[in-house]
């Protein structure tokens, strides 16, 4: 056996396997998994919790099983032939080897585009697949076959429990352990920390744990650089200080470390990160940041990072539902309570809460799309061109709406789908999808593992079966969360206005001093047929020549340009590079 990863519920399964007492020495997880699947076979896989990928030759039963954990966190690729099967954690294991194709898929480039991570086995080369998260690939003599042993939707249950504080203490049971479980580490441990609930509450918990060992967590936070114009746009903010300050004055134990990136752009490390990942990545410009915080963690020494960001599809989840819910379960006073509580008092508010939360969203297509022509807005077929760099004619030739329709893949624009929905879109389409690969691509670069308590299988199952209610009540959002972080959190923290915090906010700065490099980029790629196939080159360009004086928080621009036009030049270059290591390789080989 072959595994790469971590066992969160080591204590029930020594206890299931009868193997407490029987040794002198602790088992690895590694020896763990084993004796489950001697014991359980292929179906041990659903008794793992955690993050892991394994490959299993059973010697008796002549068969090689390949499987990865529920939410993907872990990686496998594989080639097939009809006479080999190799597997390896990043395409690059596969791509070293002799006869596997070094070719783009460009349909996946396409996704990549137009932001659609959904597809979970597709890769960006013709003939490598991954291995979908919760899935088991078994080979033997005869064939390669693959089937999902894990489906979220199907584990979801309804949770109903008598009082409130009970959801409360339930959630604060299953974070505290899947805390624990994530603490295991034989070196120091940081955190990504914000001003928001999720990466704070964690902080704060994780910083007791360790105190209680004599050890410290070291906090790390991005904050704009200098310079920036401090624009962010209706209820949003762009700078954490004063909300992380506010933590740290109140929880001294914690070590904050505040960091600008200074002079860091969108290009920063982006060649090292396309060569160790084999892909490009969403959000593009984000990485700036992420680079700079991972080199000062690295170099304190630390092994493990914590991060919070599957806080806001679990137990930070706003209940954006909760109306809707009230609604369907013809609780129509508790309804009217909470529109009295969501969109203030009098007729015109209730028929505007009402309209936006119950009669627009329920309703049918054809009428959220009559709602948004009224307001001035197109709602047509073409908000995948819109909201993406993706040529139209190549676009239209693979039919790509009809793809992202597939997926279930709703664009900027279109009807958007129930709240509660949107969570489980994103728990099993994006995070299963790319997550992994994003996560073992910086550990690769820095030697740092990312881990997310709110990742937990268990806690995001909890958290789906929870009424929308106790998510949201009496207009407060985030209920849950607010509840458990309570006595913990100051207060200005706690009850902050419900704004949006803004990731890489002083975009307009860092884009700006890079646009010679963007302008040169561009004018490279025009040179590439494949890449001015697929990418629509001249709206990239009219957007470089309209560059704004000020950072744009008022139209569309905002964001095609801090998220389409990084995006499209991380692709273009990833093409780039991956063309040259193709063309280099057919010559070696030749």
């Amino acid at each position: 056996m072959l595994f790469d990863g971590r066992l969160d519920n080591r204590a029930e399964l020594l206890a299931s396997l009868g193997l407490f007492g029987g040794s002198d020495r602790p088992l690895a997880d590694a020896e763990i998994a084993l004796r489950a699947y001697e014991r359980w076979g292929a179906e041990c896989f659903e008794h793992w919790i955690g993050e892991f990928a394994v490959i299993c030759w059973d010697a008796k039963e002549r068969r090689l099983l390949a499987a990865r954990d529920p939410l993907g966190y872990r990686t496998l690729h594989y080639f097939l032939e009809p006479h080999r099967l190799v597997i390896a954690s990043a395409p690059k294991g596969l791509l070293a080897l002799p006869g596997v194709p070094r070719d783009i898929d460009q349909v996946k480039i396409a996704d990549a585009l137009c932001g659609l991570y959904a597809d979970g086995e597709r890769t960006y080369f013709k003939g490598i697949r991954r291995i979908a998260a919760g899935d088991l690939l078994v080979a033997d003599a005869a064939s390669a076959r693959s089937r999902t042993y894990y489906r979220l939707e199907e584990r979801v249950r309804p949770i109903r429990y008598k009082r409130d504080d009970d959801y409360v203490d339930a959630a604060r049971e299953l974070l505290e352990r899947s805390l624990a479980a994530r603490l295991r580490c034989d070196g120091p441990i940081g955190a990504f920390m914000s001003g928001g609930l999720d990466s704070s509450t964690l902080c704060i918990m994780a910083s007791r744990s360790l105190g209680a060992q004599g050890k410290r967590l070291s906090t790390f936070t991005w904050v704009p650089e200098k310079g920036w114009d401090g624009r962010t746009g209706y209820r949003k903010y762009g700078d954490e200080t004063a909300y992380v300050s506010a933590i740290a004055e109140a929880h001294p134990d914690i070590e904050i470390n505040f960091l600008a990136a200074e002079g860091r752009g969108m290009y920063d490390r982006q060649d090292d990160l396309l060569d160790v990942a084999d892909m490009p990545f969403r959000n593009a410009g984000n990485f700036c940041w992420l680079h700079a915080i991972l080199e000062e963690a690295r170099d304190r020494g630390v092994k493990v990072m914590l991060d919070g960001g599957l806080g806001n599809p679990t137990l930070s989840y706003g209940g954006g539902d909760v109306l809707a819910e009230h609604w369907r379960s013809r609780r129509f006073r508790r309804l009217l309570a909470e529109m009295a509580h969501t969109g203030g008092s009098g007729l015109v508010g209730f028929a505007r809460t009402f309209l936006s939360s119950i009669v627009f969203p329920m309703g049918p297509e054809w009428l959220w799309n009559l709602k948004e022509r009224l307001r001035g807005r197109d709602a047509g077929s073409d908000l995948w061109l819109r909201f993406s760099a993706l040529d139209p004619e190549f676009g239209t030739s693979i039919d790509f709406p009809a793809r992202a329709a597939r997926f279930g893949f709703r664009f900027h624009g279109s009807k958007p789908a129930p709240k509660r929905e949107q969570m489980r879109w994103l728990l099993t389409r994006y995070v299963a999808t790319e997550m992994g690969d994003i996560k073992r691509s910086m550990e690769a670069l820095y030697g740092i593992e990312s881990r997310d308590p709110y990742s937990d299988r268990r806690l995001v199952e909890w958290c789906l079966g929870v009424p929308e209610e106790q998510f949201c009540r009496d207009g407060e959002q985030r209920w849950l969360m607010k509840r458990l972080a309570t006595g913990l959190l100051p207060h200005g923290v706690l009850h902050k206005p419900e704004t949006i915090g803004l990731q890489t906010s002083d975009w307009h700065l860092r884009m700006t001093r890079d646009l010679p490099s963007m302008r040169s980029q561009l004018h490279e790629f025009a040179q590439d047929p494949c890449i001015s196939e697929m990418i629509d080159l001249p709206r990239l360009q009219r957007l470089l020549d309209d560059w704004p004086n000020e950072t744009v928080i008022d139209d569309d621009r905002q964001f095609y340009l801090p998220v389409i036009v990084p995006l499209a030049l991380q692709v273009g270059r990833f093409m780039q590079r991956a063309n040259l290591r193709r063309d280099e390789g057919a010559s070696a080989t030749t």
